[in-house]
């Protein structure tokens, strides 16, 4: 009995604590929100209403709206401004892709204000800022942080001159946005902020700025050895400057001017998913040996895959990469995952010397021997 027993009295603790759990944070409706209440708080779960304009309310039934849930603001085809309410401290976003997003699919968004006295967040022309503390022992540190850039936002922008950081994806997929200055300011960019901003013509950084710096309109760390930003106009025929031996993450991510792509020998690093959803991209030429490229997700015309250095380490994972994975190709520099036709397209062929790493590793892709 008491073997039995205990487990028995368990199980009915933990349905009991976790009913209670359950109609804690069950959903409610007001007007056209649904929201959860959380320690006497409310959380915004969806706004289902058609308004072109939507202003988060202070409270409800007499609850402080602290919180918005990843889908609270989405998918609306109507919306054109947003108003942040005053007790208003989280935002979260919605990882429908690698790079989490903000307001996700609002593309008629051309502007956020933020009411009075909000201590969390702001904004500066239609342009949403975050106030990010930071505790130490002797004090509370605030970072202003540019977190969300309307999409339906026109022309050129300037970062205000307090901010210092902005954050990944604050400008994804603005395709109206042409150009971006920032000011000395700036002293932290996180990932590329600007995938999918297809009319990007430019990122210009003052000459004050102590971390980045632009050559030719795109976006490289102060010592010209990193890129971070290829923007979609200057794309085509892209050369990478002499003083270039590392590519972040994501560089030309959803370009869809770039058709070629040739990584020099003096490359040292490359990033994860530099070239993912480049829809027009038909070749890529690998000239270093160490090399990663992450995903092909979205390059349905790739058709040439060169790997002119016989030592760089080529390894394909049939499936998801884990870590028996590695077993076959110990010390591999060059990722590329493929599953079925989704990530590494149909009509691919490799090009590579015979003997080469490269060759020992094709796997199914056609392989076409050079000298």
């Amino acid at each position: 009995m008491t073997k039995c027993g205990v487990p028995i009295l368990l199980i009915l603790l933990f349905i009991i604590l976790g009913s209670g759990s359950a109609s804690a944070s069950q959903a409610k409706k007001s007007g056209d929100f649904t929201y959860r209440v959380e320690d006497g708080e409310v959380y915004i779960i969806k706004y289902t209403g058609k308004a072109s304009k939507v202003i988060i309310p202070d409270k409800i039934k007499k609850k402080k709206v602290v919180g918005l849930d990843e889908e609270a603001i989405s998918n609306l085809k109507n919306l054109k401004h947003l108003v942040i309410g005053r007790y208003v401290r989280t935002i979260e976003r919605a990882y429908q892709n690698e790079q989490g997003e903000l307001f996700v699919n609002c593309k008629k968004l051309s502007k956020v204000t933020v009411k009075a006295k909000n201590k969390n967040y702001y904004s500066i022309d239609g342009v949403l800022i975050e106030k990010v503390k930071t505790k130490s022992k002797k004090k509370t540190v605030t970072t202003k942080t540019l977190v969300y850039y309307p999409q339906a936002k026109k022309g050129a922008y300037t970062v205000p001159k307090d901010i210092k950081v902005i954050s990944n994806s604050a400008f994804y997929s603005c395709n109206n946005l042409t150009k971006v200055k920032m000011l000395k300011s700036v002293t932290k960019i996180v990932g590329n902020p600007f995938i999918g901003c297809i009319n990007l013509q430019q990122i210009i950084v003052s000459k004050t700025n102590k971390k980045y710096k632009s050559i030719k309109g795109g976006l490289y760390n102060k010592k010209g050895t990193v890129l971070y930003c290829c923007p979609n106009k200057k794309s085509v025929n892209y050369k990478f400057p002499k003083s270039v031996i590392k590519i972040g993450g994501g560089a030309f991510a959803e370009n869809t001017k770039l058709t070629s792509l040739t990584i020099p020998k003096r490359i040292k690093s490359v990033g994860l998913g530099i070239v993912t959803d480049c829809t027009n991209l038909k070749e890529i030429v690998v000239e270093n040996k160490m090399y990663i490229i992450g995903q092909f997700e979205g390059c349905p015309n790739l058709e040439k895959l060169v790997i002119k250095n016989k030592k760089t380490n080529f390894y394909i994972a049939h499936d998801k990469l884990d870590e028996s994975s590695w077993d076959d190709c110990p010390g591999c520099a060059m990722e590329i995952f493929y599953k079925e036709d989704i990530l590494m397209p149909k009509k691919v062929t490799l090009y590579a010397q015979a003997g080469s790493i490269a060759e020992t590793k094709k796997f199914n892709i056609p392989f076409q021997e050079i000298k």
